[in-house]
């Protein structure tokens, strides 16, 4: 990853998205051990923690999904 990353200018933002809710998934985890790793901060895009994985419908959980692809989107639109 290091490597991959060496690619980008020192300034650039590291991002981590993820669908789930910042609580499940990957993120806990890596919000741990990958600042260390890359030497560099990392910022997560995910749904707010929750109990639960998805929303109790799926309009609801369409809608918080689109919420994150869009900031997703934002930030990478921003850093370029």
């Amino acid at each position: 990853m290091r490597g991959q990353i060496a690619r980008y200018p020192a300034e650039a933002e590291i991002v981590w998205v993820q669908e789930e809710p910042a609580n499940m998934g990957a993120w806990p985890t890596m919000a741990l051990h990958l600042p260390a790793a890359l030497g560099r901060p990392v910022r997560v895009i995910s749904l707010p923690p929750s109990s639960a994985p998805a929303a109790g419908s799926a309009i609801a959980h369409a809608a918080e999904h689109a919420g994150v692809v869009e900031a997703a989107l934002q930030s990478a639109l921003h850093a370029g």
